[in-house]
């Protein structure tokens, strides 16, 4: 990829590519009612939402590399996979490995000999990276352990936030739903399995506990473990002489596929709580304050009218499953290359002249003198805007550690300018608000860093104000 638009476009088919496939591998297995069901729960959940807002991260790999342990019981391609997965993204394992063991429970084709071949993938696969990394001469100063026992303080701060219950909603959304109806009608039936799932849930839940990007991680680790929750709650439905129970379980997932396509999109981020980039360019889009999901649930409501007047059945389940995908999909990619009135990005992503990236943050010690961050160069038509910085700095509050400006012109045009304070080592954000007469290209935030303590840049993000 020379360019980063052509490699966001090919994230995105990836992406989309995936949810094709997994939207037809449910069809095949379950027909075409139970099919548009699963896939518009799973695809309006907090997967698409974090996936889209991290576009050009490893995400759009990690579903396709994951998603196939949903259904196969071939050893040769759990293999296969095994070994690719680790050198993509850590939590490849340990998503992938939660599915194999709910399927082991639940009967689903898998046995012992199928994890033993996963594990030795992700052991091969571990190894290859570790040798890419030392062939490479890339050395890691700080274990993941460390970082966490290192930074507890912070880790309690960011989960203790007030918006923490807000937080725990967003890791699942109204999809939270799904897991309760299916614990209230199947738990009776097999105890075993349903309590394996909530400790599996608990368990991702205590990893994103130390992870910045809460509601994201979450997605990737949990999402196959809702998938085999509706698909094994299902087959036990089959099971049960009553047929009631099986319509019961399908109409509840359908209602709450139709209430998440009007439930806000929002994500938790080092606790706070962000709506992705997409929620606000649709806003400007429609020059109201109409929210993206109504804009969904038109089309959705349109796409289903004409394909019961066309009688269309057997495609229902691709413009169902797909059309809220596409539209939240096609306006996130179009933020790649249209004037946007909000602009959000982890310190990690920006340039920057001195500093080190850590798990998302930029880093730099006492006598790092320099640029923290410059960037992002982006275009912005007139109006009043508030970009915020969110950092920590050791210093107190009384010592000036540098300064933040808004520039245009490469850094020769400064709109405004303001001093930056240490906090403490406490979490803090330092709001930038600024005015554009007319429109203007590669707007440029700074943060100038004067080498006094140490400094963590967490997060940049433009809006509009209103």
């Amino acid at each position: 990829m020379n360019s980063k638009t052509s490699f966001y476009i090919l994230c995105l088919l990836i992406y989309v590519i995936s949810w094709l496939i997994f939207a037809k591998l449910t069809l095949n297995r379950f027909g075409v009612a139970p099919a548009l069901i699963f896939t518009s729960v799973l695809i309006t959940s907090p997967l698409t939402t974090t996936t889209l807002s991290w576009l050009g991260s490893v995400d759009s790999l990690t579903f396709a590399l994951t998603m196939p342990f949903i259904f196969t019981h071939s050893k040769l391609l759990i293999l296969i996979l095994s070994i690719l997965g680790p050198m993509n993204h850590i939590v490849f394992i340990i998503a992938t490995g939660e599915i194999l063991v709910l399927r082991l429970i639940s009967r689903n084709k898998i046995v012992t000999d199928h994890l033993i071949t996963a594990i030795a993938g992700y052991i091969v696969g571990f190894g290859l990276l570790k040798l890419f990394l030392a062939s490479n001469q890339f050395h890691i100063s700080e274990s993941r352990l460390d970082y966490i026992l290192n930074n507890i303080e912070f880790w309690i701060y960011m989960n203790t936030a007030p918006s923490h219950y807000t937080s725990f909603l967003s890791l699942f959304s109204i999809q939270w739903l799904v897991i309760i109806i299916c614990m209230l009608m199947f738990y009776r039936i097999d105890r075993v399995y349903y309590s394996l799932l909530i400790t599996l849930l608990i368990l991702n839940m205590g990893i994103t506990f130390f992870t910045a990007d809460t509601t994201r991680v979450f997605s990737l680790l949990s999402w196959g473990v809702l998938v085999e929750c509706m698909f094994y709650s299902y087959r036990l439905a089959l099971t049960q002489e009553d047929k009631n129970f099986q319509k019961q379980y399908l109409v509840s997932l359908f209602i709450i596929g139709l209430i998440s396509l009007l439930v806000p999109r929002y994500y938790s981020f080092l606790g706070s709580i962000y709506h992705p980039p997409y929620f606000q360019f649709a806003v400007d889009v429609a020059n109201s304050r109409v929210s993206l999901t109504w804009i969904a649930a038109v089309f959705f409501i349109f796409s289903v009218g004409v394909l019961s007047l066309l009688k269309v059945k057997m495609k229902l389940v691709w413009f169902y499953s797909i059309s809220y995908f596409l539209l939240t999909a096609g306006i996130s990619l179009s933020l790649v290359f249209y004037s946007p009135s909000y602009f959000r990005s982890v310190a990690a992503r920006l340039p920057s002249e001195v500093g080190r990236n850590n798990d998302g943050i930029k880093e730099a010690v006492e006598g790092e003198r320099g640029f923290l961050s410059f960037g992002p160069y982006i275009n912005l038509k007139s109006g009043d805007y508030v970009a915020v910085f969110t950092y920590k700095s050791q210093p107190s509050y009384e010592t000036i550690i540098g300064w933040v400006d808004v520039t245009t012109d490469k850094g020769q045009d400064v709109i405004v300018k303001k001093e930056v304070y240490g906090t403490e080592d406490v979490l803090s954000r330092i709001e930038i608000p600024f005015s554009l007469q007319e429109d203007e290209k590669d707007v440029e935030v700074r943060f100038w860093y004067e080498g006094t303590g140490s400094v963590s840049l967490h997060m940049l993000e433009i809006r509009q104000q209103k």
